[in-house]
């Protein structure tokens, strides 16, 4: 969702308004009630207030404002926030599935994301791939139970070639390419950003969390 600020009477900017609220998790359209601009150190931002028409808690969410141009009428040159203020900040549920099989993997997932909600943008690449290795570890510890110390030495690559199925190979292949990228000085995919990355981590964990329902129903349900 769009909406426009007014910085004066002759400068606006176009803006992405947060779609959930964060003291109460519903997705909405956000009322502005209000924004403040400020600027420090030569690089201006602005805080806008927003009301949730649900449960009527106000946050705010911090903008840069870009030093060049200052009119922005179409999406494509609107701004996203850069910080998320007030309420508990949101966290990505999965299901019992990916719950049960890693704990680990969900707690990290939400301190990354967190984290960027925070702003740290910084951080959030590597913490996301950190994250998904837990993820492809436990997997593959619960699916080769006896080879858990041969899991724990190898890398995230060798682990996915060596003890994941050939038909979640292809994406989790990919979204530890995407994570090496924010693990070393270069990156192979100057195209991606972590929006591609958390992509390709939660087609790889709803994989996974299919074929975990798939071999419980296989074992429980027998021909009669």
């Amino acid at each position: 969702m769009i909406d426009t600020i007014h910085l004066s009477k002759t400068r606006k900017i176009a803006i992405y308004k947060p779609n959930t609220c964060p003291h109460c998790d519903k997705g909405i359209d956000p009322v502005i009630v209000g924004s403040i601009p400020f600027e420090s150190f030569q690089q201006p931002f602005i805080y806008v207030c927003f009301k949730c028409p649900i449960c009527e808690q106000v946050f705010f969410a911090k903008y840069y404002i870009p030093t060049y141009g200052f009119t922005y009428s179409y999406e494509e040159n609107a701004i996203g926030y850069c910080e998320l203020l007030g309420g508990h900040g949101l966290n990505k549920e999965f299901s019992k599935e990916i719950n049960d099989i890693s704990p680990d993997f969900v707690s990290l997932y939400n301190d990354a994301y967190k984290a960027e909600q925070h702003g740290l943008q910084t951080i959030v690449g590597i913490s996301y791939r950190l994250a998904f290795e837990h993820l492809i570890k436990d997997y593959c510890i619960k699916t080769h139970s006896d080879k858990r110390d041969d899991v724990l030495k190898k890398s995230l690559s060798q682990c996915i070639n060596d003890y994941l199925d050939t038909d979640i190979k292809d994406i989790t292949k990919r979204a530890a390419w995407l994570g090496n990228d924010y693990a070393h000085y270069e990156s192979k995919h100057p195209d991606m950003n972590v929006d591609d990355l958390k992509s390709v981590i939660d087609i790889s964990a709803s994989k996974i969390e299919s074929k975990i329902k798939e071999a419980n129903y296989i074992k429980n349900i027998e021909k009669k």
